[in-house]
């Protein structure tokens, strides 16, 4: 007989007693956000059903390196514009939004039903600085509107044996499947980029562990610079990141990404 699944407290205080040991000082505001995006419930929602068991894990931690590079290599004190694009339920926009009040964030989502979740939790979370737009990747952005775009979009194969097994056989297609080689919504992202962001603007994309080398020709392509991939905590490449460049990059902080 199986063990039976943890519940949402259990969960929750898992996840803060994990991101409290990594040094995040707001632990268990990140911890509800992370859960919101995995079960699409609202921060009160999680609150008001403690009690319930859940069948599905915690978080994976490669989303976690694409916020952590974003608050590691853009100006905490600036008035930066930083777009989301395919939001979901918004937890990587509501975690920046919390832990940099200077930024204004953007996110953009095209699956109304997850955008209204989204809408739930930035109401929940009291988030001045983080609008909602109902929109496909970037083209709901002005040119040289934002300073950074980061995404997590869809990027498995349409023929990966992984989308039958386990949870991921209960997932809505369109949220991870892109195409053929799955890069048919990065492709779309890269190519818009330069049109969007700002001199020196900073593009990051997580993706599939064996993907680096195809973004990394897809953004050198389009002309971006600074080009590199970061491993997640498991040693796997799984966020690329670029600038646009332009002669005068003075609005943002250009120290080094490491």
């Amino acid at each position: 007989m199986s063990a039976p699944q943890p519940c949402i407290h259990e969960l929750r205080r898992s996840a803060r007693m994990r991101l409290a040991a990594s040094g995040h000082s707001s632990a268990a505001l990140e911890a509800d956000l992370l859960l919101s995006a995995v079960t699409g419930l609202a921060r009160s929602q999680l609150i008001a059903r403690s009690d319930a068991r859940l069948s599905r894990l915690l978080p994976r931690p490669e989303t976690e390196t694409l916020v952590e590079q974003a608050l590691d290599s853009l100006p905490a004190s600036a008035a930066l514009r930083v777009a989301d694009l395919g939001t979901g339920s918004g937890a990587i926009a509501a975690a920046l939004a919390h832990e940099r009040p200077e930024w204004s964030l953007i996110g953009i989502e095209r699956d109304a039903e997850a955008l209204a979740v989204a809408a739930l939790n930035v109401e929940q979370l009291r988030l001045n600085n983080l609008d909602l737009v109902h929109g496909d990747w970037s083209s709901a952005l002005a040119t040289a509107s934002v300073d950074a775009i980061l995404s997590n979009p869809p990027y498995v194969r349409h023929d990966d044996r992984h989308l039958t097994q386990g949870d991921l056989r209960f997932e809505p297609a369109a949220a991870l499947v892109s195409g053929e080689d799955g890069l048919d919504a990065i492709r779309c992202i890269i190519a818009d980029a330069p049109r969007c962001l700002r001199p020196g603007g900073l593009l990051a994309i997580e993706h599939g562990w064996d993907q680096g080398p195809s973004l990394r020709g897809l953004m050198q392509a389009r002309g971006l610079k600074s080009i590199e991939t970061l491993s997640d905590l498991a040693g796997r490449e799984r966020v690329t990141r670029a600038r646009y460049a332009h002669q005068n990059n003075q609005h943002l902080d250009q120290r080094p990404m490491t």
